[in-house]
């Protein structure tokens, strides 16, 4: 198989995104891609969605922790082949005895790699590679190899880790790539938080990703954006698409509303007496109906822990009234509202 990084990179379509049959997991299970025309079901592999388990696995920390013995052993084996890499790639005139030693050591290093889940051990293993001194820059140089030349999912997720903390903003677009594809969503838009920090240029990444994911790669990205959103098509797109999410809008429902200023934009619709496209229209109203498919379920976020929720409610119950809000599911939404005394029956 090629590198992963290539084969996500050779298959984008023209607005950066990879086709619905695209699935890493299955691929790297040795199928062929592209897969049989009428082999329609291409979401899961082994029935995990991609990303899945990353995303589950990172709302159970105490679940996910490997033994303290297990990390700094692999944070041992992993400096010996970043110095390696290193030497081997840094024109030291090393003799052929020498090369294979240190490809022997890089080669045992992505093998013990492939036998943990990356989210599982990347942060401590990353931590104690600091504490025995390992050169920062050298383990971002050997990220960058695992990112990019791998054709082991493990490999790719730990090598964008350590690009995430020990990379530079020249790394935005190989990240930005991987993102792309669900699998790597997760670790991707981590990694460029970590190298863009909360700038306006890791919103407009995030962003990036959003517009070209659909399921748990486009959950985390929502995620990791911070609350406070300047950009007004952002938060447009935000309010217009952001539940728009395969694996269920009550994953996102309160973050795409805090983040889109939603309760401020119906607010102003009403003051105004301003139309709501349809678009935004929809997405307010797949906003609203995610809080109550997450209202039942304890591990996601519902009305509660939305902090403007009266004015968000009753604002979006005025634009309904007004004519200013108008879908096929506003009335079932409202008679639910009303029906939980979320707002005054009318």
């Amino acid at each position: 198989m090629d590198s992963i990084y290539r084969l996500i990179e050779n298959n984008l379509s023209e607005d950066g995104r990879l086709p619905l049959n695209f699935n890493i997991l299955r691929i790297a299970q040795g199928e062929d891609y592209p897969p049989p025309e009428d082999d329609e079901d291409r979401e899961f592999a082994d029935g995990v969605r991609q990303g899945e388990f990353d995303a589950v696995a990172v709302r159970l920390p105490k679940e996910i922790r490997q033994h303290p013995l297990v990390n700094f052993r692999i944070a041992v084996v992993l400096k010996k082949a970043v110095e390696s890499y290193a030497a081997k790639t840094g024109n030291t005139g090393m003799s052929v005895k020498e090369v294979k030693k240190a490809e022997r050591s890089i080669a045992s290093a992505k093998t013990l790699i492939d036998n943990y889940e990356a989210i599982t051990i990347a942060d401590r293993v990353l931590s104690h590679m600091i504490h025995i001194k390992t050169d920062r820059l050298e383990i971002a140089k050997f990220g960058r190899y695992l990112a990019k030349e791998s054709d082991s999912v493990m490999c790719v997720k730990l090598g964008i880790a350590m690009v995430g903390r020990f990379g530079d903003i020249n790394d935005s677009e190989l990240l930005e790539t991987l993102g792309r594809c669900e699998e790597f969503t997760h670790f991707s838009v981590l990694a460029l938080q970590g190298i863009l920090k909360f700038t306006g240029d890791f919103v407009d990444a995030a962003m990036e990703l959003i517009r070209v994911t659909r399921g748990w790669g486009k959950v985390a990205c929502i995620l990791a954006l911070p609350d406070e959103i300047t950009n007004a098509e952002h938060r447009k797109y935000l309010l217009s698409h952001g539940a728009e999410v395969s694996v269920g809008a009550g994953h996102v429902a309160v973050e795409v509303a805090i983040k889109s200023g939603m309760g401020s934009y119906l607010l102003d619709a009403v003051d105004n007496g301003t139309k709501l496209s349809d678009e935004e229209s929809k997405g307010a109203c797949d906003i609203i109906s995610g809080l109550f498919q997450a209202e039942p379920v304890k591990a996601l976020d519902s009305f509660n822990e939305l902090p403007d929720v009266g004015t968000v409610l009753s604002s979006f119950a005025v634009c309904v009234k007004n004519g200013l809000l108008e879908d096929e599911r506003t009335g079932e939404i409202i008679g639910k509202l009303e029906e939980r005394n979320f707002i005054k029956k009318s």
